[in-house]
């Protein structure tokens, strides 16, 4: 996409009578699919998470299909320094078959691996998730917790700004995460849930499932003081929020 006009738009001179409707073409342009796509994954690249630009906000085939946008964006951000979360290689699920005597009960765990279809689940706005996990600076709601420092920045204000979820009050538990980790889309809300119910304290915590490992997941989740970030829970954690076991769907 080539852009010129006459005038400098008031970005490199400060001009005060901008090319308005040159500017609104621009605008207009930046939002078609391709170039959100391009900027995702640059954005996915820079936190070195798995690549989703053609996740959306319902169920598609798991089978991506090859895009080549045809339009080049330039993009320029200031460094950002992210912390490389830990690579671990996916094993094989594997499965001790039972007595032929035995009825074999239903599966009730997929590890990554599982052919199972995907889930069909309501997932967060991928590009403004990972451009808000990019960003680094904390996420502010209302109807989020009140931390000590006076701000509404507990973990809910990620998950209702990026996935447009209601009120914490309104949260009901979906899928068990653990039970069904390899058929939950990447960028799908989660939080722990004690007896169905979610509560605004600090034992809880709420998040966007990001992908599994080989014994529990990553979340992205922002604790209260800080920004987004991402975080891997293993099998056994100690307490409620630690415990990836802990873990279900949000229904949104």
């Amino acid at each position: 996409y080539s852009y010129s006009s006459d005038l400098d738009e008031a970005f490199y001179h400060h001009n005060s009578d901008p090319d308005e409707n040159r500017l609104r073409d621009l605008i207009t342009h930046n939002t078609e699919p391709g170039c959100l796509n391009k900027l995702q994954t640059f954005c996915e690249g820079l936190l070195h998470i798995q690549q989703h630009s053609h996740v959306t906000t319902t169920h598609k085939p798991t089978e991506k299909p090859t895009e080549k946008p045809t339009t080049t964006v330039q993009v320029t951000t200031q460094p950002i320094t992210t912390k490389k979360p830990v690579t671990t290689t996916m094993p094989p699920a594997t499965t001790t078959m039972p007595p032929a005597t035995t009825t074999m009960p239903p599966a009730t765990t997929n590890m990554p691996g599982s052919t199972l279809p995907p889930l069909n689940l309501k997932t967060c706005d991928p590009l403004a998730f990972v451009m808000v996990l990019a960003n680094g600076n904390q996420v502010l709601n209302d109807n989020a917790g009140l931390c000590t420092d006076g701000t509404h920045s507990a973990p809910e204000a990620v998950v209702m700004q990026t996935c447009k979820a209601p009120a914490p009050s309104a949260w009901t538990a979906g899928p068990k995460v653990l039970e069904n980790c390899a058929r939950i889309p990447a960028y799908t809300p989660i939080a722990t849930f004690e007896f169905g119910q979610y509560n605004l304290d600090s034992s809880s915590l709420s998040g966007i499932f990001v992908e599994c490992t080989d014994d529990g997941f990553k979340i992205a989740a922002q604790l209260c003081g800080h920004g987004p970030e991402i975080f891997t829970l293993h099998r056994g954690g100690s307490t409620l929020r630690q415990n990836p076991d802990s873990y279900y769907v949000i229904n949104i």
